[in-house]
């Protein structure tokens, strides 16, 4: 039988274990805490500066039509239907969509 070492041991657990995040986290605070340091050392003058100048070109005002729907050129074949039979209509005289009398109204009571 062959001697089968245990992984449990001290050197063993170091060899297998991955310290990768904790050493760049901790370099990370430590980064930022001497950046913490050079912010609070630092005088007002050279953190913040004003902008009196404003930009050198000015946007153009946006133009209203630009958000209006466009419209559809594209009519289905049951639209085109419709608008035909519309013209033709209109072509005769004759109202494209007739008006009910009081003799095609049905009451049921």
């Amino acid at each position: 039988m062959a001697n089968k070492k245990s992984k449990k041991g001290k050197k063993n657990w170091r060899k297998n274990t991955d310290v990768k995040d904790a050493v760049e986290s901790f370099n990370k605070e430590k980064h930022l805490k001497t950046l913490e340091r050079e912010v609070e050392t630092a005088p007002m003058e050279s953190l913040f500066t004003v902008d009196v100048t404003g930009n050198a070109k000015k946007r153009a005002p946006l133009d209203p039509e630009r958000f209006k729907q466009k419209k559809n050129h594209f009519l289905s074949k049951h639209q085109q239907k419709l608008v035909k039979k519309i013209e033709k209509a209109r072509k005769e005289g004759k109202p494209s969509v007739p008006k009910k009398t009081k003799e095609d109204i049905f009451d049921a009571w």
